[in-house]
């Protein structure tokens, strides 16, 4: 996907109110305005996107989180993996999503640290448990694997 730079002219107050509640939800205001535009899209195009995170953001958490991806044998093992960094895998619409573990708040998808659902369900020779899709898992299961993590 490619980011392009967009200019935005805000009241004052509201640039304060977004910078409050991304500092609350440790994320960057950038992160915040692209969560907002892509729930508006949503809703009124039904049009889904992985446009939630920061590059700058994604690339050391990737280097952090990379080895725990690459390193689990399984949904139990990857979750127990991330707790001591603080995350932990949940579904949101479908999608699988890192979040911050005491706060509950959204990072990013697993799709954009380079782990789609797909690849860890065949990885993992298992569903996500509780994952609303589990028609996925009978169909991954019946393709052609996908490259398996390095």
């Amino acid at each position: 996907m490619t980011y392009v730079s967009v200019s935005v002219k805000l009241p004052e107050e509201a640039l304060e109110a977004i910078e409050q509640i991304a500092r609350a939800e440790d994320i960057t205001v950038g992160q915040f305005l692209r969560l907002a535009m892509n729930n508006e899209l949503k809703k009124r195009h039904g049009v889904v996107d992985d446009i939630n995170a920061d590059p700058e953001f994604l690339e050391p958490l990737i280097e952090l989180l990379g080895p725990v991806f690459e390193g689990a044998s399984g949904w139990h093992g990857l979750q127990s993996q991330l707790r001591p960094y603080g995350y932990e895998v949940a579904e949101r619409g479908g999608e699988l999503v890192l979040l911050v573990s005491d706060k509950g708040n959204v990072k990013c998808t697993l799709a954009e640290l380079g782990y789609p659902y797909r690849l860890l369900l065949q990885t993992f020779r298992a569903p996500f448990p509780g994952h609303s899709h589990a028609w996925l898992a009978r169909h991954s299961f019946d393709e052609p694997a996908l490259p398996q993590m390095a």
